[in-house]
């Protein structure tokens, strides 16, 4: 195993202090138990359907801007002032 330190704010230290003196546990075992199971692998159903991207959330927006021009990201003359 590779050792890490990290420095914790007071509240999550007595937190994780008095859960590990609960169940009578080291410390590190809590720590661990809880990094394993944030980055624990992804289970098949959430590997199937993964999370929607912000593309598929905002799907319905894409053309809603009328008044704009059709070509108004690939047309250099729109983009002239823009940027350095």
């Amino acid at each position: 195993m590779v050792t890490v330190t990290v420095k914790l704010p007071a509240d999550i230290a007595a937190k994780i202090e008095a859960e590990a003196r609960a169940r009578h546990v080291p410390k590190s075992v809590l720590i661990r138990d809880s990094l394993q199971q944030r980055y624990a692998p992804l289970p098949a159903s959430r590997k199937k359907h993964p999370a929607p991207t912000i593309f598929d959330r905002t799907r319905h927006l894409a053309g809603s801007v009328r008044l704009a021009p059709r070509d108004l990201s690939s047309n250099k003359k729109h983009l002239e002032g823009l940027g350095a």
